[in-house]
């Protein structure tokens, strides 16, 4: 047993001077103390970037937002929002102008959406006696993609506007359509 345990402890000697020696040649050292940000990381920090976009929620009263939340969060339903420009609900309160503007925005983006979709539908269809037979995929890959972006920047906001934050729209935030 004292041979073994001499065996051992020669083999662990040898291990911590070998891992002593390896950390000293310089080409092991490390140069940078920062290593470089994998595709991963530039990924993720271009979408943290894109999605955190200016909060204002700073600049409106506590009590104008918990008034205006509920209408806040309906202007981004899409046409919805023409109710408070029309009835000009939307002047009385800074806090409902924000998102009627981010609103507005959003709708436009559907309605452009939309006409997009149609126009390459009634573009690129196949059709038999005024019915339309065939649409190529790539069509609707493409209105779908519109679609689900005008669709993600509703429910941005909406969300947004639920946890009380009146941060702007990825893209088309800076966008002021209301004066």
């Amino acid at each position: 047993m004292n041979e073994k345990d001499n065996l051992n402890e020669n083999i662990n000697q040898e291990q911590s001077t070998n891992t002593e020696f390896e950390y000293k040649k310089p080409e092991m050292q490390v140069i940078d103390s920062h290593p470089q940000k994998g595709v991963e990381d530039k990924i993720i920090e271009k979408v943290e970037n894109f999605v955190n976009t200016t909060d204002y929620r700073n600049d409106y009263e506590t009590e104008d937002v918990k008034k205006n939340k509920s209408n806040a969060m309906i202007c981004y339903i899409p046409f919805v929002v023409f109710y408070f420009l029309f009835t000009g609900k939307y002047k009385k309160s800074n806090y409902l102008f924000f998102h009627a503007n981010q609103g507005f925005s959003v709708t436009i983006i559907w309605v452009i959406s939309f006409i997009i979709s149609k126009v390459l539908g009634t573009l690129f269809a196949i059709k038999n006696l005024y019915v339309t037979a065939y649409i190529p995929n790539w069509v609707n890959a493409v209105s779908y993609s519109l679609y689900f972006i005008a669709l993600l920047l509703s429910a941005f906001g909406f969300v947004n506007t639920l946890n009380e934050n009146s941060k702007e729209l990825p893209v088309i935030g800076k966008i002021k359509l209301l004066k």
